[in-house]
């Protein structure tokens, strides 16, 4: 188990370090874009984009059957079921994407004369992006399944690279039809790419047979994924029906916070989730529930201390850097509660797709849908404005992590076993939560960055014990410094050779 786990944190070092590096390049490419192709140019991007993000559901779900059911598979040893699965997911999002694309054409074709010629020859270039860009992404679907992070991970960065090169080089001359050729040829160059490393054998064919079975599988994840977008767009949709646009922008702030929160642990999650469903495929219920109580009590830990610097460290920030964005402190406070509880959800969600209950958690998103809107109602008509918004999505995410947690782990755990897991999972964050209460009832001082200093550096502190303890129960720490010893290693050796 040492090594597995050893083999996990190497590939979330990995995944994670490829990540922040393509979004670091990827700022640039943002910024350079809009700059080539300006406010009109990238509006019409804008709605080609809405346009791609439709296109995505013509799959019905059956993209959500690979992640999670090639991995079983694989622990089952099945490898001619695997085939099976890759190769007819391959066909039907193949031939459902060309359909699409034909019928954009058909709409540009018979609409030409009512748009623009930008909008027009964007609508043809479309049909060969959704083509393309949909490619790319089984391909990376694949990766992630069969767990070749160290491909993945080269991936992201030569899309990261390749991407900004030639956006500099093409789209600065050519500016909105340039983008639309970089558009069309970066799925292409990143699927040769991934092809010098890896192939998975897939073949055209018009052999469907078992699609209705992976449709079945794929379909309710797919329904509940639309239906997660929605429970995590209410609180913005009802905070500017009721409270008006700039206190919407004041939330914003809380917002940008969840994007880089969920984003730290989505790592941890794309990276754990195949290894999690192959030890179901070979070792079954029992243990792989042990592995949902393991990873789920990582996390809070980690994602515990971090969010918590968040907490001490957004005041001075937004102060110093976004000033008229101070009213939004006190909701971004809160609001990283439910980021604590999104982040540590989907190990208990994951036991039940591998468990085939994916369907159940298409009531339980709609019930916390159901009570998110009621609480938004109840608290901002009652005066707590943006604060009573995110305190209402915080409850609605605890909630949502109890009742999941709770179906998930009764189907193999004993209710004594269940009640240990919460304590587990939520000590850190009570711990985290009576730091900090003390740390802001003691620390006053006059000059917030001096405060946020020593805050900071008193929590720290504080931490260690919570550090020492969850390293001491799986060797975490210890594990994550044996494999930066190995990666500086290799580096070292890397310079000596050259």
């Amino acid at each position: 188990m040492s090594q597995k786990k050893k083999t996990i944190v190497s590939n979330i070092f990995q995944y994670a370090s490829a990540q922040y590096f393509s979004q670091f390049i990827g700022f640039f490419t943002a910024v350079f874009l809009r700059r080539f192709l300006g406010p009109v140019y990238m509006g019409v991007w804008s709605v080609l984009k809405v346009i791609i993000g439709y296109a995505s559901y013509v799959n019905l779900g059956t993209t959500s059957t690979v992640p999670y059911k090639l991995p079983i598979l694989k622990g089952q040893g099945k490898t001619e079921e695997i085939k099976a699965l890759t190769n007819v997911v391959f066909n039907f999002i193949t031939v459902t994407t060309f359909l699409c694309s034909t019928g954009v054409v058909i709409y540009a074709l018979i609409f030409g004369r009512n748009l623009s010629q930008e909008l027009f020859v964007g609508l043809i270039a479309l049909s060969v992006i959704l083509l393309s860009q949909r490619v790319y992404t089984y391909y990376m679907i694949l990766l992630r399944a069969h767990r070749d992070f160290g491909v993945l991970s080269k991936s992201v960065i030569f899309d990261a690279i390749v991407n900004l090169s030639l956006i500099l080089l093409v789209v600065s001359r050519f500016q909105l039809y340039g983008f639309y050729a970089v558009a069309i040829i970066m799925p292409i160059l990143n699927v040769m790419f991934i092809r010098r490393y890896v192939t998975y054998d897939l073949k055209f064919s018009f052999d469907l047979r078992g699609l209705a079975g992976y449709i079945k599988y794929g379909f309710p994840l797919f329904i509940n994924g639309i239906l997660y977008q929605i429970l995590h767009s209410i609180d913005r949709i009802m905070i500017a029906a009721m409270l008006g646009l700039e206190q919407l922008g004041f939330y914003s702030i809380a917002l940008m916070t969840e994007s880089y929160g969920t984003g730290i642990a989505k790592n941890f999650i794309i990276v754990i989730q195949p290894h999690f469903l192959e030890d179901f495929g070979s070792n079954g219920m029992e243990k792989s529930s042990r592995h949902v109580v393991f990873y789920s009590q990582v996390t809070a830990y980690f994602m515990a201390i971090l969010l918590s610097l968040f907490f001490i460290c957004a005041p001075v920030f937004i102060r110093y850097v976004l000033p008229a964005f101070i009213p939004g402190v006190g909701a971004l406070r809160i609001f990283l509660l439910s980021i604590f509880f999104l982040t540590i959800s989907p190990y208990s969600s994951n036991f039940l797709v591998a468990l085939e209950k994916q369907s159940k958690l298409i009531p339980i998103t709609v019930l916390s849908i159901l009570l998110n809107i009621a609480l938004n109602y109840m608290l901002i008509k009652n005066g707590y404005g943006i604060n009573g918004a995110a305190s209402a999505t915080a409850i609605s995410a605890f909630i949502a992590f109890c009742v999941v947690s709770v179906y998930a782990l009764k189907h193999c755990e004993k209710n004594s076993a269940i009640m240990g897991f919460f304590v587990k999972v939520l000590f850190p964050l009570f711990y985290c939560l009576l730091c900090l209460g003390a740390l802001e009832y003691l620390v006053n001082m006059d000059n917030l960055l001096i405060e946020t200093v020593v805050k900071t550096a008193v929590f720290i502190l504080l931490a260690v014990p919570p550090v020492l303890y969850i390293n001491r129960k799986t060797g975490v720490i210890r594990i994550l410094w044996e494999v930066l010893l190995e990666k500086a290693g290799r580096v070292k050796k890397k310079q000596d050779a050259q």
